[in-house]
């Protein structure tokens, strides 16, 4: 799959001379650096959500220990689930689909990317640069291949009709603009491809207006389900499965 500029759109397959394993833009003269395991997209162009980048930068090192994601989703989940049940729920819709292609926006160090990696060819795409680095030793330690780019999900690398299945897995409420994000993957997607998505609602956990609170204070936005719905809807997917569990709501989507 070739890579698109994602200012101008235009495909690049050129790489150029004298840019060693850099993308160059015919059209725009943009040259996309290879970071040593993912191109990087954004170079100094600062994500609009640059104090939650700093954050996951921060924590990459612990993001997949019990301090940080695992610990999260039990809370998320009222302690129904672990971290781990829920990359297999996913993977399992996922491959439900019977992909070849996924993209997995806000990818973060890959827990989700690397098993589905195990069925089909994963694109993983993040913000965070620390995030990104530790997702290639993961991936290089597990034996796992994955086509990694550091990007704005509002503003993804590929071309149009690219993904049988776009996966946002725990970060919709952590973009600064999830419906930018979610019209990218409507972009990206195939028609007729899928959209799945973990994000958080304000039942359960983030049902009191003080955990609502405490949330805004960290960035995270908490979504009425009717809120997810009119996102889905102006992204151009229809939601066909839904799965909650306490705060946390697992949903699929079709492309119309």
């Amino acid at each position: 799959m070739t890579y698109a500029c994602p200012y101008c759109g235009t495909a690049l397959g050129n790489h150029g001379e004298d840019n060693g394993d850099a993308l160059v833009c015919p059209s725009c003269d943009r040259v996309y650096t290879d970071r040593g395991g993912f191109y990087d997209f954004l170079g100094d162009d600062a994500p609009q959500n640059r104090g939650v980048v700093s954050l996951f930068d921060a924590v990459s090192r612990i993001y997949e220990t019990p301090l940080w994601y695992p610990l999260g989703m039990r809370l998320a989940t009222g302690g129904r689930s672990s971290a781990g049940e829920l990359v297999e729920r996913v993977a399992n819709r996922v491959a439900d689909e019977d992909a070849d292609t996924v993209v997995d926006i806000a990818t973060g160090t890959g827990l989700f990317a690397r098993r589905l990696a195990r069925d089909a060819t994963v694109y993983g795409v993040d913000a965070s640069a620390e995030m990104l680095r530790r997702c290639v030793r993961n991936a290089r330690r597990e034996g796992v291949r994955l086509e990694l780019a550091r990007a704005d999900a509002g503003a993804l690398p590929y071309a149009d009709d690219t993904f049988d299945v776009a996966a946002c897995t725990g970060a919709l409420h952590l973009l600064p603009d999830p419906s930018e994000a979610l019209n990218e993957a409507g972009r990206v997607v195939r028609p007729d491809g899928a959209l799945v998505v973990t994000t958080v609602v304000d039942e359960g956990f983030f049902g009191s207006r003080t955990a609502r609170r405490t949330a805004r204070l960290y960035g995270m936005r908490v979504f009425s389900e009717e809120e997810v719905d009119a996102l889905l809807g102006s992204a151009g997917f229809e939601r066909i499965e839904t799965e909650r569990e306490s705060s946390l709501v697992t949903l699929v989507a079709r492309r119309r």
